[in-house]
């Protein structure tokens, strides 16, 4: 298990160093998930906020009306919890792992937003993968 983890690990190093191309500023963060590092944006920082919780941390869409609509979570889970949650849950990917738990996103599935956000959030979902793709433990 130790060596699929390691493997893993690396290869999605080696995928979050391939993907990422968008020119941003990393800023660490340390919350009940553990410290890893997250680019976002600029121009996307004003619509993206950040809640902590136990064991997860989870980022929303502001509106212009002040209402959050949830776009993805980074999650920790001991390899136990991994092997239920995983035929479990829909839209996650896994990240890495780190002092034997497992670390994971799980992402929104709402591609569209209605109304005056609309443009706004379309920016924001389209990049997505590249922020996700950014996230290093």
């Amino acid at each position: 298990m130790k060596k699929f983890s390691s493997l893993l690990l690396a290869s999605l190093m080696a995928l979050t160093q391939t993907f990422h191309s968008v020119q941003t500023a990393a800023s660490p963060y340390d919350p009940g998930v553990g410290a890893y590092t997250l680019n976002i944006p600029a121009n996307l920082e004003s619509r993206i906020e950040r809640t902590e919780a136990d064991n997860a941390v989870h980022y929303t869409f502001k509106t212009s009306g002040g209402e959050s609509l949830y776009l993805f979570s980074i999650k920790k889970a001991s390899y136990e919890q991994w092997n239920i949650l995983r035929t479990q849950l829909e839209n996650e990917s896994l990240i890495g792992s780190k002092d034997n738990l497992i670390y994971y996103v799980e992402v929104t599935n709402r591609r569209s937003l209605k109304g005056q956000d609309k443009q706004a959030y379309a920016e924001v979902y389209a990049q997505l993968d590249s922020i996700i793709d950014s996230i290093k433990l």
